[in-house]
């Protein structure tokens, strides 16, 4: 199976890895930050055992690997163990694991409106009178006059 940022909830977590979310770790060896958490899943997600049994998962580690900007095995013509960015061992701590799944469940970023209109500096004034030459530029607004006005503003 292959995992993508934001594809799973969180049923498919417990699922498809055996994963809970009643807040059974109390500690994570190893950890950077502490006892694990998930937005879905909460405080206490990831046993030790839970991670252990993670880390042997190919498909999980290839979603790390993508997640990293590298290569997954089938993709990487170099090893057959996949290649990571300047971080070809990193696939051994608690702290992969979580920032993985926390991948896997990550919401989409809404794209942020601008607060510009887009406004096309060029209108073509469309008539049934004569067909214009591509050098003749009379069928045009005066919209290339005022873009080039505003250009010179700026570069003057």
């Amino acid at each position: 199976m292959t995992y993508t940022a934001g594809s799973m909830d969180r049923q498919q977590l417990m699922d498809e890895f055996g994963l809970n979310a009643e807040g059974l770790a109390s500690s994570n060896t190893g950890s950077s930050t502490g006892v694990k958490s998930n937005p879905l899943l909460g405080t206490g997600y990831l046993t030790d055992d839970d991670t252990q049994r993670l880390l042997n998962n190919e498909n999980l580690k290839n979603a790390f690997i993508e997640m990293k900007g590298g290569q997954t095995a089938a993709e990487s013509n170099e090893s057959p163990w996949g290649s990571l960015v300047g971080e070809t061992n990193s696939w051994e701590t608690v702290n992969d694991v979580d920032s993985v799944l926390d991948w896997l469940t990550q919401k989409e970023e809404k794209e942020e409106e601008s607060e510009y209109a887009f406004v096309p500096l060029l209108e073509k004034e469309y008539s049934t009178s004569t067909s214009h030459s591509p050098s003749d530029l009379s069928g045009f607004t005066p919209s290339i006059s005022a873009a080039l006005a505003n250009l010179n503003g700026v570069a003057g």
